[in-house]
């Protein structure tokens, strides 16, 4: 399976130029994927994004794409604890039942609801409505560890060429 990613064509000269600005002019093209720069990433492909003490977790877009169509998440309920590196939760696709790892160690203060009654959201929005639990952190620091966007564009990258 190929993942498109983001590509950026920057046209230079006068004629590669915004009219307005003068600022080289950005392409992006349809369909491509870009992960957000201030999430940090793991090698199981899922992503955190930290605000002070708290972070929000959840899937990357390729794993999504790698699972294909999701019809059922397990997550664990406010009050339990994670630990970096272990299972904390499911998800099911038509393709297979995989396991979800934390990034970090924490304690669950949130489930996401919307995804019992409408799973498909990891499909449609893995970086965004799509999110599968919240912590406290129980080391803010933890997630220095993981990857940043680039190193994880480059991660899969490479997997996607080595397959």
């Amino acid at each position: 399976m190929a993942i498109r990613f983001l590509q950026i064509d920057i046209v230079m000269g006068s004629r590669g130029r915004s009219a307005k600005s003068g600022q080289p002019r950005v392409a992006v093209l349809p369909g491509a994927v870009m992960y957000p720069s201030d999430y940090r990433y793991t090698k199981e492909h899922e992503w955190i994004k930290v605000s002070g003490g708290t972070g929000t977790i959840g899937i990357t877009d390729y794993a999504q794409h790698e699972l294909g169509d999701v019809v059922f998440v397990e997550m664990p309920a406010a009050g339990s604890k994670i630990t970096a590196g272990q299972v904390f939760g499911t998800v099911e696709s038509v393709k297979a039942v995989s396991e979800i790892f934390a990034p970090v160690s924490g304690e669950v203060t949130e489930s996401n609801a919307a995804l019992s009654g409408a799973p498909e959201t990891l499909n449609s929005d893995p970086h965004g409505a799509g999110w599968l639990i919240k912590i406290n952190l129980s080391n803010p620091a933890e997630d220095s560890g993981l990857m940043d966007a680039a190193a994880y564009q480059a991660f899969i990258s490479e997997k996607d060429a080595s397959a």
